[in-house]
């Protein structure tokens, strides 16, 4: 079903374990809009589907990457809050973030919500889809030779 922004953050989220760390899905959206605030991004479209009475978040924005909102980019990402979906990051030209767990882009990353997985984990994963966001907006990214995340979006990690 798709949701506003403001109907995401009133989804409620469990309370962390010693193993496990729930991060809520307005966070993961405020710290994807802090990295593209940091970097001078402009957001054209943000589309928010949730599902499973919200504890499952489909994201996409898209970006514009020449100043004249003719051409786009998109970032992507998902994110559960009952142990069912790592926290997964995409980026590309095009991307497929669905409820059906399509999960594709140029540019993928996933991470486990276990007790390590902090808010700033969350930013830093954001922020590490640069040199990929990088060669698609010049003069947005630095570029550092550094790739990470999965390179190979057709092999899952």
């Amino acid at each position: 079903m798709i949701i506003t922004t403001e109907e995401l953050r009133a989804i409620p989220t469990p309370e962390r374990t010693r193993t496990w760390n729930p991060i809520p899905h307005y966070e993961v959206l405020d710290q994807v809009n802090r990295v593209f605030r940091d970097r001078g991004i402009t957001v054209l479209d943000t589309r928010v589907d949730a599902i499973n009475e919200g504890v499952q978040a489909f994201v996409t924005h898209t970006l514009d990457i020449d100043g004249n909102n003719d051409k786009s980019f998109q970032v992507g990402w998902r994110n559960s809050i009952n142990k069912s979906l790592s926290l997964g990051f995409t980026a590309g030209n095009t991307i497929l973030v669905c409820s059906n767990m399509v999960f594709n882009g140029e540019w993928i990353d996933f991470r486990r919500h276990t007790s390590g997985l902090e808010i700033e984990t969350v930013y830093q994963m954001a922020l590490e889809g640069g040199p990929t966001w990088g060669r698609k907006i010049p003069g947005i990214w630095p570029m550092d030779g550094r790739v990470t995340g999965n390179p190979n979006p057709t092999q899952r990690p």
